[in-house]
């Protein structure tokens, strides 16, 4: 009797990675692996920004006073000069978004009596550090006079000040501003104005197209021009050489362009003046060649 082997079938491997492969349940055990958890991180909000609180002093708010409101409407909060001056009000920088507001809110320093002395010394201090230039600006913005004095005069005069603020002079700074901007644009209208007018016009004429235009017209176009423009040149020439030989030479060199258009006007009948330069100009020719004639005969 003969005895026949059976092979055991082999398990095939499974082909998804070792790592995808743990992952599975097992089928054996029919239990499901647990997941780690995982932390989400959560970002803790940023600490708000403290309101400063302003007090209120014995003088004006700074909003409420027109120059310096004005000036401090040409600046940011974050200006440098907003900076330093809100540092001599609150002895601190402040927030850039809160600075501006703080300094318009200001209406003068207020102190216990125990530190008064104390908080004065401290800000002389901080705006003695500065230079010259930086306490004329600080000056000039809360409109306070710069005077001739010494720099430790102008801190007192800068103190004297925001211990209660008040309007200094009653020029009114945005009123003037208004007025100059409204003085240029209408200056802007009216050279847009006259621009326009030009351009309407056309080109203007030179110098020689203008003598151009004196010479006579001949033709058709003659009949509604002014009886001087009708004349020749030659003609004129002749009838101007004609007064003037009457003259002496005395009588010659005192006569004038005026009175040589007259006396060509009384022999014409009619005006002259629109040929005026061409008449002076061939007076004064005739003129110089007689008189230089006469010269060379004595």
């Amino acid at each position: 009797m003969s005895t026949v082997t059976v092979a055991e079938p082999v398990a095939e491997s499974d082909p998804r990675p070792e790592s995808t492969a743990a992952a599975q349940p097992s089928e054996a055990s029919g239990k499901r692996e647990r997941r780690k958890a995982v932390d989400v991180y959560q970002p803790s909000p940023l600490p708000e920004t403290p309101t400063l609180t302003v007090p209120e002093g014995r003088g004006s708010k700074l909003r409420d006073i027109p120059n310096v409101n004005f000036k401090l409407g040409k600046i940011t909060g974050r200006d440098e000069l907003t900076e330093h001056l809100h540092n001599v009000l609150y002895r601190r920088k402040g927030a850039a978004a809160q600075r501006k507001k703080a300094v318009l809110d200001f209406s003068g320093f207020v102190f216990d009596d125990a530190i008064r002395e104390t908080e004065l010394e401290a800000r002389t201090g901080a705006l003695g550090k500065h230079t010259l230039e930086v306490l004329h600006k600080l000056m000039d913005v809360l409109d306070v006079p710069r005077g001739t004095g010494s720099k430790s005069d102008k801190i007192a005069a800068l103190l004297t000040f925001l211990e209660a603020p008040r309007q200094t002079r009653d020029s009114d700074l945005a009123a003037q501003a208004a007025k100059k901007r409204a003085a240029a644009s209408k200056k802007r209208e009216r050279e847009a104005q006259k621009d326009a007018k030009v351009k309407k016009a056309g080109p203007t004429k030179s110098k020689g197209d203008e003598e151009a235009s004196t010479l006579p017209i001949q033709g058709p176009e003659a009949v509604d021009q002014p009886e001087i423009l009708k004349m020749s040149t030659e003609q004129l020439r002749a009838d101007i050489e004609a007064i003037l030989k009457e003259k002496s030479e005395e009588e010659l060199s005192q006569l004038t362009s005026k009175q040589i258009q007259r006396l060509l006007g009384e022999k014409y009948g009619f005006e002259v003046r629109p040929r005026k330069a061409e008449i002076t100009s061939i007076a004064q020719s005739y003129a110089l060649s007689r008189l230089d004639g006469a010269d060379g005969q004595e």
